[in-house]
């Protein structure tokens, strides 16, 4: 299989996750997806949503956050980490590798 063909494979699957609101196993997919076709600094940002991803779920079981807040934070991650997955993809088209 081809590199591209792999990275449309797994970010279409990252996009399911997120779509199905399993954003634990959206961001480790991100995170191995990110280290095989991109750099440290994505690597770096996948890792710092992983810890935000962790920080709300705590804060919301210790009812720092309620749902709404909580799924607001979620949200937003969510967004971030389909940018990040867009940017790769882009970077990729630009140097001929999708």
């Amino acid at each position: 299989m081809s590199d591209s063909h792999d990275f449309v494979r797994r970010s279409a699957e990252i996009r399911h996750l997120v779509a199905t609101s399993d954003m634990s196993a959206a961001l480790r997919k991100a995170m191995d997806l990110v280290r095989d076709f991109s750099s440290r600094e994505h690597l770096d940002e996948v890792t710092v949503y992983h810890m935000t991803l962790i920080e709300i779920e705590n804060a919301h079981r210790r009812e720092e956050l309620d749902f709404d807040a909580a799924l607001t934070r979620k949200k937003k991650l969510a967004l971030q980490l389909l940018s990040l997955v867009g940017t790769v993809e882009s970077l990729l088209v630009e140097v001929g590798h999708a």
